[in-house]
């Protein structure tokens, strides 16, 4: 191997002496005409690189560029897709919400009890028609609240489904219905539905045009529908309620949400349009006359079949004047019937796409020919200056040929030429060194062979001593004889004993599961084809019955005439693989996906991993709080024993769980329901912390308003009838128990009915209120004031005596003597 470079070398040497020889009988031939041909062929060899470079970067550049922007078109569409898609979810998830807030309501339950108690609640004595005032009132300012709420309706079971309180959007307002015009909606397909939930379950309707007394209403509403069914104390249906939300107003917002040129269709799972951009399309079911989208995009068809059950589809669909890339999800709404859902389709143009490819591209593609002049001009000026001391490098090369070695070589003024010439100054020395130095090569590659075959032998040991530890199976099967050798871990792994079962390659196939039996059997004549090895996992049936997946290896020996004799392999049961890694995936899937925020730490409470919804609800991406403790999430709302004890439960249980309250990424506090649990190894020793919430502070916020109509009065804001027993119950047993007195003051307004017949309603609200600021202002903080009703009013004054209260009331009889302004 040293020898060659050697011979190689000397050969050019000989080369370069006879060229000498040449260029002393015909020196102008061998000086001048070579140098030039050099040059000139450098020149069109860089000037055909540069243009043709251009040109090919130009042409991959069009072509990137395109792929690029459909690419980025359909990636737009899916992310616009889901984007809609959890828009739908978030606005089903809040009237699902709204809906069991008001189910939970104090009116609600004291309706029931009132009407099983022959008209009077038997808990704070409000008679059944104050009740329905209340539940009316709640009604009144959920519709404010929300606009899309078109009704709200408390129907009862009895009497044929007749609704008992209803409230309308009226305009800009409220409207309470009339008895009169109360309706019976026992024949309504949500009213048959509905009766039939369990509790704490939800009907959702189709959405459809909204109807009064069983006729399409003018205006067309395209309306959802979610009920709720109340039960009594014993378990029985009482009641049910239904909120109707108008959908126009979430078409429109996700119209909005969408670029310019993007085309929007929701569907349900017939493929009836419930919106499509001609409005003469949207609920034709409903009208009489039906558009579906599988009749204008017939290629779309197969995704409404039902046997078929496709959650995603994206593709191209191409028309006599156009081509539009398609986008299609679909959304399952309804938790008690996955048959039902919406079909969200979103297309885009090709013309569109490419329209905006093209208008950069133009400009692109003169800056890079103009780069590419730029590289054209500097690499002929470079080449100019490369070539010319490479003359005087040839001609130094020469002499040195024919053994003059202490030629002069004169300097380049190149770095890299300096280069070569150093060579050449050093080349005569250096061939003598080269080869003492391949002889030395030569001796270290022959030992270094002799050390790796080696290892290499110490490698097979063990190899085979590793195979045997590790219990792999190996067989080996006779063709001709079809006679097979097994091991005692082959036998092991089918769950066969050797002096009851003889293995052959038929008996072998009765083990392998059915619907990998073909698969089998392919492998293993893959030697018909000329294969050498074959690897293959497939399912055996012990006669246990037990299934197990075995991963198999073999290679194929051939005799002389090229005919396989032996078949030898290996088997490795790798059924508990299979089922981690099956398990590994589900796990997976339910952290990318759980709607609750995830975290995981390590036992010094360092951020390991956060899924997605961590960063929905908190703000803070995982590259941002991964390393950092929770810590970053505190708000400085708990005090350090709320601390203690969850951390005393954790330690004790290995489980805690309660209401937190932390801090978003923005500086926005949030309410959530915290779950903590301790993950531990096998030997006991605490690994992880697992954190799992989800977000309150809506569901919060809705029960204190909730609470506030429940409880005072919606016109002077004071304490209502209920509110004011509770308190008053409440001060007198703390009267009783810390041995004070407790003064009871009650008001009532004379002719308070003449302001209200000769000034009108609105004069008499203003008297109340003001009425009641000034009682408010006599008082102390800690005392009651309630409006009982009407012009009556109660004041409770706790430890207070005689003298005082009396003070008191001559107080308040000249704050109220003074004259109003109405």
């Amino acid at each position: 191997m040293a020898a060659v470079p050697g011979h190689d070398f000397f050969a050019s040497g000989s080369y370069m002496t006879q060229q000498k020889i040449n260029a002393e009988v015909h020196p102008k031939f061998h000086r001048m005409k070579p140098l030039s041909r050099l040059g000139n062929k450098f020149s069109l060899v860089i000037l055909s690189l540069v243009l043709g470079a251009t040109a090919l970067i130009a042409m991959l550049y069009e072509q990137t560029q395109y792929q690029n922007a459909m690419q980025q078109a359909s990636s737009t569409l899916e992310n616009d897709a889901r984007l809609l898609s959890d828009n739908i979810y978030r606005q089903l998830e809040n009237l699902r919400r709204d809906i069991d807030l008001i189910s939970e309501t104090p009116p609600v339950q004291g309706i029931i009890r009132g009407v099983q108690a022959n008209g009077v609640d038997p808990v704070d004595s409000s008679t059944v028609d104050m009740w329905l005032a209340r539940l009316g009132q709640i009604f009144s300012a959920v519709i404010k609240k929300n606009p899309e709420y078109e009704q709200i309706r408390f129907i009862g079971i009895a009497h044929r489904g007749r609704e008992i309180v209803r409230v309308n959007r009226h305009g800009d307002g409220v409207m309470l219905v009339a008895d009169d015009q109360l309706q019976s909606k026992e024949a309504r397909d949500y009213f048959q539905a509905t009766i039939k939930l369990a509790p704490n379950q939800f009907y959702l309707s189709d959405m459809d045009l909204n109807r009064e007394f069983g006729k399409i209403t003018p205006l067309h509403v395209p309306t959802l529908r979610i009920a709720k069914p109340v039960f009594d104390s014993n378990g029985e249906l009482f009641c049910m309620l239904v909120i109707n939300r108008t959908m126009n107003s979430l078409f429109a917002r996700l119209k909005q949400q969408l670029p310019d040129g993007v085309g929007f269709y929701l569907t349900n799972e017939k493929g009836d349009y419930l919106y499509h951009p001609d409005i003469n399309k949207r609920f034709g079911f409903d009208t009489g006359r039906r558009y579906r989208l599988q009749d204008d995009f017939p290629s779309l068809k197969s995704l409404f079949h039902e046997e078929q059950y496709i959650n995603e589809h994206k593709l191209d669909i191409t028309s006599a004047d156009n081509t539009w890339k398609v986008q299609f999800l679909r959304i399952a709404f309804d938790p008690l019937n996955e048959g039902r859902y919406l079909g969200l389709m979103l297309t885009i143009p090709h013309e569109q796409i490419v329209a905006f490819h093209k208008s950069s591209r133009v400009q692109n593609i003169l800056l890079i020919c103009a780069l590419g002049f730029v590289v054209l001009l500097l690499t002929v000026h470079f080449s100019q200056r490369i070539t010319h001391p490479l003359k005087s490098l040839a001609n130094s090369a020469r002499h040195i040929a024919s053994g003059d070695y202490d030629i002069q070589i004169p300097d380049t003024g190149s770095i890299e030429l300096e280069v070569l010439a150093d060579a050449l100054r050093h080349a005569a020395n250096d061939v003598g060194q080269r080869e003492r130095a391949l002889a030395h090569l030569n001796e270290e590659l022959e030992l270094r062979v002799l050390e790796r075959t080696e290892a290499l032998r110490q490698r097979e040991k063990s190899l085979l001593d590793a195979q045997r530890i590790a219990s792999l199976g190996g067989w080996e099967w006779q063709t001709e004889k079809d006679r097979f050798v097994w091991s005692d871990q082959m036998y092991r792994i089918f769950g066969l004993s050797p002096e009851a079962f003889t293995p052959s390659y038929s008996a072998l196939l009765e083990y392998v599961h059915a619907d990998d039996r073909a698969a089998v059997m392919n492998a293993v004549n893959e030697h018909k084809i000329g294969q050498a090895r074959f690897d293959i996992e497939f399912r055996l049936i012990r006669s246990d019955g037990a299934e197990r997946v075995v991963q198999s290896e073999g290679e194929f020996i051939r005799n002389g005439e090229g005919d396989v004799v032996i078949v030898r392999g290996t088997a490795l049961d790798i059924t508990e693989r299979k089922q981690a890694e099956k398990r590994l995936r589900l796990l997976a899937s339910v952290f990318e996906h759980s709607l609750e925020g995830i975290t995981i730490t390590d036992p010094h409470l360092k951020i390991l991993e956060v899924n997605p919804a961590f960063t929905s609800i908190t703000g803070y991406s995982a590259q941002e709080v991964v390393g950092k403790t929770p810590k970053v999430l505190s708000s400085g709302w708990h005090d350090a024993d709320y601390y203690s004890e969850m951390w005393r439960s954790l330690n004790d249980t290995g489980h805690w769980q309660g209401e937190m309250i932390d801090r978003r990424k923005n500086g926005e506090l949030f309410t959530e329901w915290l779950t903590i649990s301790t993950v531990y190894d096998y030997q006991g020793q605490l690994i992880n912390y697992v954190g799992v919430f989800y977000d309150t502070t809506e569901k919060k916020e809705a029960e204190q308003r909730i609470a506030r109509l429940a409880y005072y009065d919606s016109l002077t804001q004071l304490a209502n009838r209920s509110l004011f027993g509770d308190r008053l119950e409440q001060a007198l047993r703390q009267s009783r128990r810390n041995n004070s007195s407790v003064s009871l003051m009650y008001i009532d307004l004379d002719r308070f009915k003449t302001v209200n017949d000769s000034l009108g309603h609105k004069a008499g609200d203003l008297l109340l209120k003001q009425v009641a600021g000034r009682l408010q202002e006599c008082v102390r903080e800690s005392d009651t004031v309630a409006r009982l009703g009407g012009d009556e009013f109660a004041l409770i004054l706790e430890n207070i005596d005689q003298v005082q209260a009396s003070h008191i009331a001559q107080k308040l009889i000249q704050r109220l003597g003074r004259s109003f302004s109405l």
